[in-house]
């Protein structure tokens, strides 16, 4: 494969991850803040049910969870909508000579957007 085909397809999966992240923030009102948000939010639930309801002292619990949290979602993100990438850009996918892969590569791209964003307040947690 000669470099400019490469950068042609660098290109392709920009647009495409970038599009992805406008589809998916398009209509919410909080948007971007959301994914940082619900990372930290879900681990306050959960530390204090382990803490409070349960009694249980484990230390760095917060920080252990949230990595934990971040890679499952991560994981469970890219896998759920790589499943549907084809589907979901099949008149694009037809009328085009764009490699398959990328249309798969920029849904787990945008997964792993939203996990560079969950590390912003991960970063907080450790910090605490």
């Amino acid at each position: 494969m000669n470099l400019e085909i490469f950068k042609q397809r660098i290109f392709v999966l920009q647009q495409l991850t970038k599009r992805e992240l406008k589809r998916k923030y398009a209509r919410s009102y909080l948007g971007i803040l959301w994914s940082i948000g619900y990372p930290l939010l879900r681990m306050f639930l959960v530390v204090m049910l382990f803490s409070t309801l349960l009694s249980r002292n484990i230390a760095k619990y917060p920080a252990y969870y949230f990595v934990g949290f971040l890679m499952l979602e991560f994981f469970k993100t890219g896998s759920e909508n790589s499943l549907t990438a084809l589907v979901d850009n099949k008149m694009m996918f037809q009328k085009t000579k764009i490699v398959p892969r990328i249309f798969v590569l920029s849904r787990v791209l945008t997964s792993f957007v939203n996990l560079l964003l969950g590390t912003i307040p991960f970063i907080g947690v450790l910090i605490f």
